[in-house]
This record gives C-alpha cells, sequence and structure tokens, in this order.
C-alpha cells in the first residue's frame, strides 16, 4: 500500500534533518499569553482609542475599528499581521507606521513583492509625505537614498538584512555596500506588504527570510489578504523576534461589499440563492466558515483536480453536485439550476436516443448515424460515458456569452469600468482585438459628415490594415521631460533626476492642443475627426475620447522608439486595454494611469494585476476558472486566487458596492464557481530554501562559526511548525493507549522499509553486471510487497525460533559432557569409571549430531533474504551517501525507541519491522478514534515528510563552497564528518565575499562561470585523468597550444616573484580545476564588451531554455563566444560533479548555460535598434525587457563587486595568489562595468547610472594604479 512509493516522492522524502536543531521549546504560558493577546478585551479599545487619538487626524476620511487597532498596537511598539479582504484598505496602516516614523524622526521601509507595485507606492507616498522624505530602491532604480521612508522589493531589503548585523570578514570597512549596517541602524519600522506572498513556491523565502534577520530593534508591520493560519504566523514572529506580535483582522464584511453573479449567454444572474450572499457580500458566508475557515462542508473539497493534463488530450467535464449540505442562501441561484437540470434532461434524452438507434439497427452491420459514423450493435458503458461528456461539452458551450455581448451587459448594468481576468496573454491581446473590431462594426473606417450626424464610407480610406499606409505622426515634440537644470533625456541618455522619473510614475503626460491632433491623417484614429464616431461607438464621452487621445499622442511624440501601435490607440480610443507580463513596463503603466483617471472602461488583464497595483474597479470578471499548473494540468482556481481576484471589485468612496462575474465555459459551470468561492484557503507553508549567498552571509554573522546558520535554520516556519506539531503529538500520546504507541513506532518501521527500498533502487541503477541487478531487484520486490514480506517474515521467524531450540540443546549437552568429565575425575574409577566413560563417548556423539543441526540451521539463516537484505543495508548505512545517511537516521530513531544501541542491521530486525507493518491496520482499528484521530493523521503524515531538509542542505552548500575555495578551514577538510564540520570556524576568502554579494538563483555558478572560483581541494579529481587526457590528444592533433602554466598566469596576473620557468613549477604547482578557470578568464577577458554581455546572458538564464534550438544558438554566437562557452561547459560539469558528491538537492544549486538569448544581447550591447532587437528575440516586448534588464543587473552585480588585493603576506615564502579562488580580477569587472553602460538605453535603460566614485575607485585606489 504505503510502501508503493513514486521515486521521485522518495527522492524528495531523502531530504532530512536532525530534531536536534529544533527551535526551543515554548512553554504552555508563553502560548497561552500570546493566544491571550488575540481576544477581544479591554486591551483592543484601548488600542483604537489610541489608534484612533494619534493617527485619525492624517485622514480625510473616517477609519475602520480594526485600522485604529492596528495604529494603536503600532504604538505600543509591537509587531503586526493585518489580515483584511483585497480592496478593504490594510495599506492604511502601513501609511501609519511611516507617519509614527517621520513624527519620531527614524527611518522605515515600505517592501513590496513587484517592481512596479513599488514604483507605484513610491508615486503615492511622495504625495502623502513629499518629494524628499521618500526614496525608492528595487534593484534597477535608486532614488534618494538618504529619505526617512525608503520603498524597496522585498529581495532587496532581505540583501540588506542579511549584511545588517556584521561586516563580511575579510572586507575592509571602507569597501562596505551602503546598504548595510548603517542603513537599517536607524530603521523602525518594516513594512511588509502582501505578505501572503510568504507562501509562494520560489519566492516565499524571501519573506521568511527578512522576518528572521530583521534587527531586533526594527519593528514589523505585516500586510496580507486573508491567512487561514494567522494566528500561528503571530505566534511564529513573535518566538522569532522576541516583541510581542499581534494578529489584526479585518471584520468578514468589506467596506464596499461583493456580490457575485453568473454570466451566461442568457443574462447575468445572481450566482446564489441569495443575492447578498458569498465571501465579502454583506451576509457573508451565512456561517458556513464562521470566523474565516471552519466548518468545511465535506462534499466542498471534493472539486480539486477535476481537470486532467491537457496533454493526455482529455478534460474532465465538471457534472452537477449536490449542495445540501450548504445554508440555503449558498445553494446555487434557482434559475441556474433549472438551466442545468434541463440541460441534463437533454442530454439524458439524446443518449436515449442513441441507445434506441443502436437497438433499432442491431444486425445491420453497414449502419451509420447522422454523423456517418458506423454503429455498433450495442452501447457500452465506455460508449456512454465518452458520449455524454460529448454533449456535456456541447451544451456547455452553447450557455458560454460572447465578450462583446459580456461587455455590453456590464455597461448596460452600470457596472463599468471592470476588470476581466484572462490567465494568458495571447487571450488578452485577442480579447482587446475582438470587442474592438465589434464595437466598430464591419466598415471600419468612417468619415464624420457636415451635419454630424451620419457618417460615410469611403472604401479607399479603410485603415484596418496597418499595411495599407502609414499614419503621419505629429511634428516631434519638443515638449521632452526635463531634469531641474533644463537637461533633456531620452533614448541614449544616462541620467534621469528624482523629479522626472517621479512625474513618470505620477503619469504626469504633456498635452497636446487640438490643432496639433488635427494634424494626423484622415485614416489616423488620433485625427480629431474620428472622436464623435469613436465615442458614439465606444466605451467613452466625447470628452474622454478627446483625453485620451491626447494623452497617447503626447506618449507616442515622446517615446518614439516604443510609440503604441495603431490598432492599439484604436483601442484606447474606444475605452479598452490590455495588461499583461508580455507589454513594456511603459505601456502597462500608461494603461494603469488612463484606468486610474476612468478613461478607460475595460481592461482585459491577466491575474498578476490583482497583486496590489492600484487599478480599482466596479466590477471584475472572471472569464475561466482554471488555469494551466505545473506540469502543463489545468486545474480549478484556488480559492485565495479567486478572492484575490474578485477584491478588486468596488472602489471605496465611489461605489457603494462592488460586483464579481464568474463567466460561464465549456467545461466550467455555476457548480464549479460555488465550489471554489465555498472552499477552504490554504494555510500559508514555509518556503525557506537555503542558498549560497546565504550561507556565506550567515557565516559572516557568526564571525566565522555556523551557529548563526543553526539559529537561523531552526527559527524557519517549519522548523518551528514541527516542534508544534510534535509537541502536540507527544502530549496527546500520554493520554491515550498503547496502541497508538504502537502504531507510532509501526510507522517508523514503514519509514525505514521505504528508506532501505530507495536505497536498493539507487544500488541497482548503479549496478554493472546484470546479476547484481537482478538482485537489488528480488530484495526490492519482497520489501514492497505485503504478502511476499509475511511470508519471508515468517519463514525467518521460524528458522530463528529452531536455531534458538537447537543451539539450547546443544549448550545443555556440553553442559552435560562438563558434567561427566568431572565426575570422571572425582568418582571411584573401578566402579563408576566404565560407566561414565560411556556416557562421555555418547554425549560426545550426541554434540557432534547437534553441532550438524546447529550449522544446518545456521547456513539456511544465512542464505535466508532477510539476511541478504541486512547486509546490504549495512552496506548502505556505512556509506556516505544521502540516501545512506537517511536510512541511518531512522534506524537510529527506532534504536532509540527501542531504548538499544546496535551496530547493525540483522536479520531478526527486519521480521519485527514487517510483523508491526503487517499489523499496523489491525492497530489502527484498536484505536478509539475520539481519542487519537489527531495522532493517526499525524503518524500517517510522518509516512510522507519524515524531517526538514534545510539543515543537511545548509551543511552541503558549506562543503561546495569549502572545496571551491570560498570559505576555509584549518580544521575541517571534505572528507571529514558533518559533525566536525559543525564544530569548524571558516574563513571567507575573496571569492566567498564575491559570492556572499551576488544575487543569482546559483551565485556560485555565477562565479565560476566568469572564471572566479575553481575546485582548490581536489573535489571533482576523477574529472581530471580524462581531462589530461583530452589535452594530450588535442596537442598530438595541434588543436591546443603547447602554453605553458607559468606563461599564462604571467599573463593574466603580471609576473611573480617565482615566475622562473622551471620543470617543477609547471608540473605542480596549478591544478587541472585551476588551468580551466584561468583559461576561462584569459578567453572572457578576451571578449569585447557586447560580446561580453551576450556570454552573461547565458549564465543567467530564467530556466526557460529551448533545448530544440542549441545549436543553432551556438552557431550563432562570436567566435570569441563559442571559446568562452566550451570553457564554460568544462567549469559547469566539474561544478556539477561537486555538488552531486557533496549532496546538494535544493534548486540553489541549479546551473544554466542557455546560448538562445546570446545572439539579441549582443546585438542590444553593440547598439541595434529596440525593433532590430525585437524581431532578433522573437519575445513579447514585456519580456525582452526583462531579460535585458536581467542580465544588466548581472554586469552590474559583476561590476561592482569590492577589490581586495589578491597577494598574501607569506607571498616570498613560497605561498601565494595561486592557492585559493580569486574571485573576480580587476579587468574583468571593468569589462563587465562596460557591458552593463552599453545596455544602459531606453527602453531598457537604467535612470541611475553607475556612480562616479565606484568608477574612479575601488578601496580607495584610484583605478589606474591598481594594476601597479
Amino acid at each position: 500500500m504505503m510502501l508503493n512509493c513514486h521515486r521521485s516522492y522518495i527522492v524528495f522524502l531523502l531530504v532530512s534533518s536532525s530534531s536536534a536543531f529544533l527551535p526551543p521549546r515554548i512553554n504552555s504560558r508563553w502560548s497561552a499569553k500570546v493566544l491571550k493577546s488575540q481576544k477581544l478585551s479591554s486591551t483592543k479599545d484601548e488600542s483604537i482609542e489610541r489608534g484612533k487619538e494619534e493617527f485619525q487626524p492624517y485622514f480625510s476620511f473616517p477609519l475602520d475599528d480594526w485600522q485604529l487597532q492596528a495604529g494603536g498596537e503600532i504604538l505600543q511598539n509591537r509587531n503586526i499581521i493585518v489580515c483584511a479582504p483585497t480592496g478593504s484598505g490594510k495599506t492604511v496602516v502601513g501609511e501609519m507606521a511611516l507617519h509614527m516614523c517621520m513624527k519620531q524622526q527614524t527611518n522605515g521601509i515600505y517592501t513590496t513583492p513587484l517592481k512596479a507595485l513599488s514604483n507605484q507606492k513610491f508615486a503615492e507616498l511622495r504625495q502623502i509625505f513629499g518629494k524628499s522624505a521618500v526614496g525608492l530602491s528595487t534593484g534597477d532604480i535608486s532614488i534618494n537614498r538618504e529619505a526617512n521612508a525608503r520603498v524597496m522589493t522585498t529581495e532587496v531589503y532581505r540583501n540588506m538584512a542579511w549584511r545588517s548585523i556584521s561586516e563580511l570578514s575579510s572586507i575592509p570597512s571602507s569597501s562596505l555596500n551602503n546598504e548595510g549596517d548603517t542603513e537599517l541602524s536607524n530603521n523602525a519600522i518594516l513594512v511588509l506588504d502582501e505578505f501572503h506572498y510568504m507562501g509562494q513556491p520560489g519566492r516565499g523565502g524571501v519573506w521568511e527570510e527578512s522576518v528572521i534577520t530583521t534587527p531586533p530593534h526594527t519593528q514589523i508591520v505585516c500586510l496580507s489578504a486573508t491567512l487561514p493560519n494567522g494566528l500561528q504566523l503571530a505566534q511564529w514572529m513573535e518566538y522569532v523576534t522576541g516583541r510581542k506580535t499581534v494578529l489584526v483582522e479585518a471584520s468578514q464584511s468589506r467596506p464596499v461589499p461583493l456580490r457575485y453573479l453568473f454570466a451566461t449567454k442568457r443574462g447575468l444572474y445572481p450566482l446564489f440563492s441569495d443575492s447578498d450572499a458569498g465571501p465579502g457580500s454583506p451576509k457573508g458566508l451565512l456561517g458556513l466558515r464562521g470566523d474565516g475557515i471552519q466548518n468545511l462542508p465535506p462534499n466542498s473539497k471534493e472539486r480539486k483536480n477535476d481537470h486532467k493534463s491537457k496533454k493526455e488530450g482529455k478534460t474532465k467535464l465538471s457534472l452537477s453536485k449536490d449542495d445540501s449540505s450548504f445554508p440555503n442562501g449558498l445553494k446555487i441561484n434557482p434559475l441556474l439550476k433549472s438551466a442545468s437540470n434541463k440541460r441534463q434532461i437533454r442530454i439524458e434524452n439524446a443518449v436515449e436516443r442513441l441507445r434506441i438507434t443502436k437497438n433499432n439497427k442491431k444486425g445491420d452491420f453497414y449502419a451509420t448515424d447522422n454523423r456517418g459514423s458506423y454503429l455498433s450493435n450495442s452501447l457500452s458503458v465506455r460508449d456512454e460515458r465518452r458520449e455524454r461528456e460529448r454533449l456535456l461539452r456541447r451544451e456547455m458551450r452553447k450557455e458560454v456569452p460572447s465578450l462583446t455581448t459580456l461587455v455590453q451587459r456590464l455597461e448596460q448594468k452600470n457596472l463599468l469600468p471592470a476588470i476581466l481576468f484572462i490567465f494568458s496573454r495571447v487571450g488578452c491581446e485577442n480579447a482587446a482585438s475582438d470587442v474592438a473590431r465589434q464595437l466598430l462594426g464591419p466598415v471600419r473606417d468612417r468619415v464624420h459628415d457636415s451635419e454630424n450626424e451620419e457618417y460615410e464610407v469611403d472604401k479607399e480610406q479603410k485603415r484596418g490594415s496597418r499595411k495599407s499606409h502609414g499614419r503621419s505622426r505629429a511634428k516631434k515634440s519638443e515638449n521632452r521631460i526635463r531634469d531641474k537644470d533644463g537637461r533633456q533625456f531620452r533614448k541614449g541618455g544616462n541620467y534621469m533626476d528624482d523629479d522626472a522619473f517621479a512625474s513618470m510614475l505620477e503619469g504626469v503626460l504633456s498635452e497636446m492642443n487640438e490643432e496639433m491632433m488635427g494634424s494626423f491623417a484622415e485614416g489616423d484614429p488620433l485625427n480629431s475627426e474620428n472622436w464623435d464616431f469613436l465615442s458614439r461607438v465606444g466605451l467613452l464621452s466625447y470628452d474622454q475620447v478627446k483625453q485620451v487621445a491626447s494623452r497617447v499622442a503626447s506618449f507616442n511624440a515622446e517615446n518614439e522608439e516604443i510609440a503604441f501601435e495603431e490598432v492599439n490607440i484604436e483601442q484606447f480610443l474606444l475605452g479598452i486595454g490590455s495588461h499583461h507580463a508580455g507589454q513594456l513596463p511603459a505601456h502597462k503603466a500608461f494603461v494603469e494611469s488612463l484606468y486610474r483617471a476612468q478613461l478607460m472602461k475595460i481592461v482585459f488583464a491577466t491575474e498578476t494585476l490583482a497583486a496590489g497595483i492600484n487599478m480599482p474597479a466596479k466590477t471584475t470578471c472572471i472569464c475561466a476558472m482554471a488555469k494551466r499548473g505545473d506540469g502543463g494540468t489545468i486545474n480549478l482556481l484556488e480559492t485565495s486566487n479567486l478572492l484575490q481576484m474578485a477584491g478588486r471589485a468596488g472602489r471605496r468612496g465611489m461605489d457603494t458596492d462592488g460586483t464579481c462575474v464568474l463567466v460561464s465555459t465549456p467545461f466550467e459551470s455555476e457548480e464549479d464557481a460555488a465550489s471554489i468561492l465555498t472552499s477552504e484557503i490554504k494555510p500559508i507553508t514555509s518556503q525557506f530554501s537555503p542558498s549560497y549567498p546565504l550561507v556565506i552571509n550567515l557565516i559572516s554573522r557568526g564571525k566565522g562559526n555556523v551557529d548563526v546558520a543553526r539559529q537561523l535554520v531552526g527559527k524557519s516556519f517549519a522548523m518551528w511548525e514541527r516542534s508544534l506539531a510534535e509537541r502536540k503529538l507527544s502530549s496527546i500520546i500520554t493520554e491515550i493507549d498503547d496502541p497508538v504507541t504502537e502504531l507510532l513506532t509501526a510507522t517508523t518501521h514503514q519509514q525505514f522499509i521505504v528508506f532501505l527500498i530507495s536505497a536498493f533502487e539507487a544500488k541497482k541503477e548503479d549496478s554493472i553486471d546484470g546479476i547484481q541487478s537482478r538482485t537489488f531487484q528480488k530484495l526490492i520486490d519482497i520489501l514492497d510487497d505485503r504478502k511476499m514480506l509475511k511470508t519471508a517474515s515468517k519463514s525467518y521467524i521460524g528458522l530463528s525460533q529452531r536455531f534458538d531450540a537447537e543451539t539450547k540443546t546443544l549448550q545443555h549437552l556440553q553442559d552435560e559432557l562438563v558434567t561427566t568429565l568431572s565426575s570422571l575425575q572425582t568418582e571411584d574409577e573401578d566402579i563408576l569409571g566404565p560407566l561414565l566413560a560411556d556416557d562421555e563417548s555418547h554425549i560426545k556423539q550426541q554434540i557432534e549430531i547437534q553441532s550438524g543441526r546447529v550449522s544446518s540451521v545456521e547456513k539456511e539463516i544465512n542464505s535466508h533474504v532477510f539476511t541478504t537484505i541486512a547486509a546490504q543495508g549495512n552496506i548502505v548505512m556505512e556509506s556516505n551517501s544521502p540516501t545512506g545517511e537517511v536510512v541511518r537516521a531512522v534506524f537510529a530513531e527506532i534504536q532509540e525507541r527501542q531504548g538499544s544501541v546496535k551496530t547493525g542491521l540483522t536479520g531478526k530486525d527486519l521480521s519485527v519491522y514487517a510483523k508491526s507493518i503487517i499489523t499496523m491496520k489491525r492497530t489502527k482499528k484498536n484505536i478509539d478514534p475520539s481519542k487519537s484521530s489527531e495522532v493517526i493523521e499525524e503518524a500517517n503524515k510522518k509516512v510522507s515528510f519524515t524531517r526538514d531538509g534545510t539543515w543537511e542542505e545548509m551543511i552541503a552548500l558549506m562543503k561546495v563552497l569549502v572545496c571551491y575555495g570560498c570559505l576555509e578551514s584549518d580544521n575541517w577538510k571534505p572528507r571529514d564528518t558533518d559533525d566536525d564540520l559543525e564544530s569548524s570556524s571558516f574563513t571567507i576568502t575573496t571569492a566567498g565575499q564575491h559570492v556572499g554579494m551576488l544575487s543569482f538563483e546559483n551565485s556560485l555558478w555565477g562565479l565560476v562561470a566568469m572564471g572566479g572560483a575553481h575546485d582548490v581541494v581536489g573535489a571533482s579529481s576523477e574529472l581530471d585523468e580524462l581531462r589530461f587526457r583530452m589535452e594530450e590528444f588535442q596537442r598530438d592533433l595541434g588543436i591546443l597550444e603547447d602554453e605553458s602554466d607559468s606563461e599564462m598566469f604571467d599573463s593574466l596576473f603580471g609576473p611573480s616573484p617565482n615566475s622562473e620557468k622551471t620543470e617543477e613549477r609547471e608540473e605542480s604547482i596549478f591544478t587541472a580545476s585551476q588551468k580551466e578557470a584561468a583559461l576561462l578568464t584569459k578567453k572572457l577577458l578576451g571578449l569585447t564588451a557586447h560580446e561580453l554581455a551576450g556570454y552573461v546572458s547565458c549564465i543567467v538564464s530564467d530556466g526557460r531554455r529551448d533545448d530544440s534550438r542549441v545549436i543553432e544558438s551556438f552557431e550563432q554566437l562570436t567566435n570569441g563566444q563559442k571559446e568562452a562557452v566550451q570553457s564554460a561547459l568544462e567549469v559547469s560539469e566539474r561544478l556539477v560533479e561537486v555538488q552531486k558528491e557533496c549532496g546538494t538537492k535544493y534548486s540553489s544549486t541549479n546551473i544554466e548555460l542557455d546560448l538562445s538569448t546570446a545572439k539579441v544581447v549582443t546585438a542590444w550591447a553593440s547598439g541595434c535598434s529596440w525593433s532590430d532587437a525585437l524581431k532578433l528575440s522573437g519575445l513579447a516586448p514585456g519580456d525582452l525587457v526583462r531579460m535585458l534588464g536581467r542580465v544588466m543587473d548581472a554586469l552590474r552585480q559583476f561590476g561592482k563587486l569590492p577589490y581586495n588585493p589578491v597577494r598574501s603576506s607569506s607571498f616570498g615564502e613560497g605561498k601565494g595568489v595561486f592557492d585559493g579562488s580569486l574571485g573576480l580580477g580587476t579587468d574583468l569587472r571593468n569589462l563587465c562595468r562596460d557591458a552593463a553602460t552599453s545596455m544602459d538605453r531606453y527602453p531598457v535603460k537604467d535612470p541611475l547610472p553607475f556612480e562616479t566614485d565606484d568608477l574612479e575607485t575601488e578601496e580607495g585606489i584610484p583605478e589606474d594604479e591598481e594594476e601597479k
């Protein structure tokens, strides 16, 4: 049953950690105190009063009690977690915290998950606090760093917090990044907006690390959507920070209540029978979810995974299901239910007709249906099911409204402006285009007549095709954005001042006068003669069309390289737009500005728009209730995602209520909509995962020791939850009967067998000959089959009992022989001597026979399959492999539970484990469910998830860093044990400093790929012989130049005092990995700046590589890039081998070398135009900007790495620069800076360039003197 685990899941289970690193036990008094603080009491009322007195004067509208309570808790110096529905005003709490900072003249930091959201929040806070008081830092942009309130992305803050307590051990203080200790020393408040991102796979660990690494003097304010485990998060935060933490939850009723409609072809209908019911509605869920998310009806969970993979070519249709367990008001609207019943009746009738047809055609072999398909003699169960699904899909497709019809109904019911969510970029673009085309009608070009009432059609003036004629532009506008000194800047510019950038964010665009608008061609939508017609057929008034035209014309005049196309302009003038990640940031910002100014009524957007961007709508429409997930599967939306999108509806201060319209699709019906809305929101789970920079920074914090790293891992939310679960489990165990203990013991035995199977599978894969492979397969089959395991166990137990009996008999005979021999010495030889002699002979004969029996049974035991399994299991546990460590850990846990200490596994142990596993089901039946259901659940969970593997991964990453010369230790070597490593102290080398300052997914790979680190301890020595033979072969062919090591190193680093060319020096000083790194560095230094930019793009890929075009992409590289990529492949192979040897498992150790983007990056850095770059890449504009920005950011990170002298003081004694990894050299860092500068052009350009000081000096040494 549970032994049949999928292999990939077994690999996940192998990630484990020791319970020794769990956080300290939180006593019951502490837990009670935290719980008590959450209750409604006089303390809450006092907080509300304090908040009202202090913060209400800052706001022109009355604050809600929960907002005032949050303000009062802030004033009492407490951490808070605010849980409130989208659109309820939780950002007001963040503003309160910043108001307190301004009043107390301290600093505050406001973080968001997205750069666009940071930009928007920056503009909003400037309007509140003034331009000089607010700064911005998103990684791409840095404005007003000394401001009291700074807005930044969460990743930027996390990087700051890493370096907030102590300096990197070997970096002089003069070279520390400004975003270090001094920036957080006066920071009193940290606002973590969109805190629910903590549960997002991939990025969620950033929020967790931010909480853990925040300095003790900083107060944390978390703003989140509704969290089902908010109280647990508050308790965890209080434990981590040591500061009182309070959960503040908004009331269930929203300030602007929501109502839910369901859209079909026939019209818009309330989804529920009570139109005021639903999440966030006036009546809420009518008690179904109680105080948030509780008492969920059993059948509402059965809607998950209703869709199978598209790859399988199947989609499971949602069928009608019983909603009898719902409150009456939450049942499906009777009108919708009636339509569903009629649909089902039509399907039944059609199936019945088909059945009758088949019966009538029996015996007619050539009979066909009305579609021409041959009919079988009868309708099978499978055919009937398929026919029902086909008919259901057809019937549901008839109910799907067109987008144009939907928009018109929204307009008729005064439900605009609206955001229509479609989960694909192409879908958004096509939807906007289709609706615009339908609004314009079949003839797209109209010229207004003299009476201003009718329009004549001139077929020669059609503007439906952009190829027919180009639109004439107005004169190039002289009204460019200028800085305070009158300097103008556009493409090619390297500077933008704060005021100019802020004006862009705030949407301040110059307007063009009507005379200038009239200069456009008649066929151009911007021509003023078309405005009246567009206002008649579109969604905007004449004045609104005029304003939109003015803004579009101004934008196009000032941004000629990224001007809007005619089709987009036409959509804007009709009041329609689209918003998705494939668009340029400037285009998305423009759409947002139009929408906020109420100059756009309809926006088709992907779900990223729901992540906090300020685009308040009256209505949101969910045009699909399922989307593609990982692996290509189509799954229904999560409840939290749907509520996040629905929450965008309802503008506070503008609307009395908001409306969420769920649209019928061919695959989802009203039942699916209701099921999603009434399902339970999933709790946040820990996404904490270690990385190379984290290891470096934590060891730096610990002054070279690993204690800080251990503490941080112990403080992770996952470990905290696990410690609570274990204590809860332990407390329950003490209150219930022995069967529970037996059950827990059985689950531990089952764990051991599962992990042993996984280990044997690995050994089978590594087997060379077929006999060994078949042997392991036989062992796996026995362990994995309950019946075979039971049979083997019984036979082994029988042999063991026989062996014990025969051994006891032999021992008895031996004792009798000793007694007889003793009697011979004491008794009279004449009387008893002959008799005793006969006894002695007989006993010896019996002992010989019995010894044979014992040997026979012993041979059977030794040849038994359990003995073989035990022997192989001991070999596995003696190995240093990850599987061996896990099996050894579980075996140790079993011994500890039994209170015994053994040196190895025996067949008898296996028989005991097998028996407990076989009887586990019976043991469960003996447990009283009313007392121990939680224990059973925990026991079952323990089989699928044993231990947290974070600490093991930290140890593995440390090993790799030691191997690559980023960490040095005098008392630990790679072959030593993990225990020795944990007790060792480390020194961070130059290469380690560089790894700690890079923010790539795999920062070590980034440095290795730039030639800055190599294997210094020979951990990859198995590759060296292969490398040597390949080099010899290439030299024989004359392919590889026979350049001596000393010549190569001298050409890179200059001659050294010991540079005499001797055979000993060439043979002994430089290792193979060092040669590879030096050769790679040499090839990189031979590249031009734009070639280096193309190369760097290969190592900072986002993981979406197209392997089918690798050869084509390689052929498009320059010769220098090809050589560099070849060297990079060699060093990557070595790094892969070392990481595998050290046992790394997490995605932070992935190695990417994607060549597909190198060509376009090289071209862009060489100066090609934006349009040419788009053609070369084949990417959407937004994707291209992000990719180029990612490469430019990587080049800047490389260019800003600090300079450290590479020569040690002991160089003259024979020890010097070549003993370890050097990090990135000066010449290569300067080349990276040049490459970044060459890419810094609009629309990719960064408003701020490198700081001049950074370019002129490093470590206080002028650049031209650094080489001396």
